[in-house]
């Protein structure tokens, strides 16, 4: 199988990334079928050390973080994650880097040829197998998994984990979820196991009844909760990123901006600690001074200058507000969003502090008509039917010091970054 063979074979699959309203039960959702799948393959993962993330936002970052640490003690890691913002490899990474081609197109060839026709996964489960395969394949010692959606009957949970993590919990898939805090928390606290250790991130949406539903979970099941620690002084926060200290000798520096940053990198480091991981700090730091993920509040110097972040939900869009306000800047915004999203309140949230916004769809199913958000803004807007025509008018309208933020899904982040990049070649 080539490339573009193997992308047809797992896109002509059920794709519940493409799709709304898909009822969160067993039907549709099924842990047991993925235990399934793992066995017709060996159980790839059972000689893995896992280590299994949650949340609702800060798990793509808390991953990075943990899979830097893990790197930084001498040991080789694979990580999945989602959803990818330019290539599907990203998804699955060794060692920080995405899978490479041919590994990623034999693996997903072996599991073609030996699935019999009767047994039909989604997409996302395709992809978690082969990436429990590939890390089996690469002899990697921790694998590091974040959940696609909730947790309870999401496929990664069908792994046995060595410590679980919760991040941040809020508001996002009501309507696979539950439409309350509550309800979601239960969800994301399905992945707690039993005797298994559990790391909780500091929360701030109705964290009491989150943490009531985090500790009661993890009591029933006798799992021992740890919280990082809250005591950091932030040195520096700009749009090049974050330093910070952790105590009186040691500091750290992140190229992802933003003080939820912090928190992130600390609900890492205490997952480290539990598992007795002692990273060298010298290298650690190099890594973080190093790399960084795609389209979190990433940030392109020039003239003018651009941030992309792919966060979708209302409290993704705080972070991006709260940036927007330090700064200071001229803001030039293009925006799409799904549409399973707090549309109005994104909308008056983001256009409320920018000098005007550009209205698109990214080729997503799930993509808003542009038409129709643009009628919860209060401000000057233009609308344009794609991303590239948008970021062609963008560049039109910005003057040299302005910032151009391209905001509201990954899917319009990984449309309109190639564009992006091509002009810091």
């Amino acid at each position: 199988m080539n490339l573009e063979e193997t992308l047809k074979y797992l896109y002509n699959r059920k794709n519940y990334e493409e799709r709304r309203m898909i009822t969160y039960d067993k039907k549709n959702y099924n842990v047991n079928f993925s235990r399934k799948l793992l066995s017709l393959f060996n159980n790839p993962d059972s000689d893995l050390r896992v280590i299994h993330v949650a949340g609702t936002n800060g798990k793509g970052s808390t991953c990075f973080y943990i899979e830097q640490i893990l790197l930084a003690s001498g040991y080789k890691t694979g990580t999945f994650m989602s959803p990818h913002v330019k290539k599907i490899n990203e998804r699955i990474r060794i060692n920080g880097k995405p899978v490479d081609d041919d590994s990623f197109m034999r693996t997903i060839e072996l599991i073609k040829n030996t699935l019999k026709a009767d047994i039909t996964p989604t997409t996302f489960e395709l992809l978690f197998l082969a990436s429990m395969i590939i890390f089996k394949n690469k002899k990697i010692d921790f694998a590091v998994i974040e959940t696609g959606v909730g947790g309870r009957l999401d496929s990664t949970n069908s792994i046995n984990p060595e410590l679980t993590i919760i991040t941040p919990i809020g508001i996002d898939h009501q309507e696979t979820l539950g439409n309350t805090i509550k309800k979601i928390a239960v969800e994301k606290a399905g992945i707690i196991k039993k005797n298994v250790p559990c790391v909780a991130a500091a929360q701030s949406n109705d964290k009491s009844a989150v943490n009531k539903v985090i500790n009661e979970r993890a009591g029933k099941l006798g799992s021992q909760v740890y919280r990082p620690i809250k005591n950091y002084k932030i040195i520096n926060d700009s749009l090049d990123g974050i330093e910070f200290k952790i105590n009186e000798n040691t500091s750290f520096m992140s190229l992802m901006p933003g003080e939820h940053q912090i928190q992130n990198f600390l609900t890492a480091f205490k997952a480290a600690e539990i598992l007795k991981i002692n990273p060298d700090i010298n290298k650690l730091k190099e890594r973080m001074r190093a790399y960084k993920l795609p389209a979190r509040l990433q940030y392109f110097k020039g003239n003018p200058s651009f941030l992309v972040d792919g966060g979708h939900n209302i409290q993704a869009i705080s972070k991006i507000v709260d940036i927007i306000k330090k700064k200071g800047a001229q803001i030039i915004l293009i925006l799409s969003i799904l549409k399973d999203k707090k549309i109005k309140t994104i909308v008056e949230s983001l256009t409320a502090f920018v000098k005007f916004t550009i209205f698109t769809a990214s080729k997503s199913p799930r993509s808003s008509d542009p038409e129709d958000i643009s009628k919860y803004c209060k401000n000057k807007y233009i609308i344009e039917s794609n991303s590239q025509d948008a970021f062609k008018k963008a560049l039109e309208h910005a003057a040299s010091k302005d910032i151009i933020l391209i905001a509201g899904s990954f899917y319009l982040a990984g449309e309109i970054l190639p564009l992006i990049e091509r002009r810091f070649i």
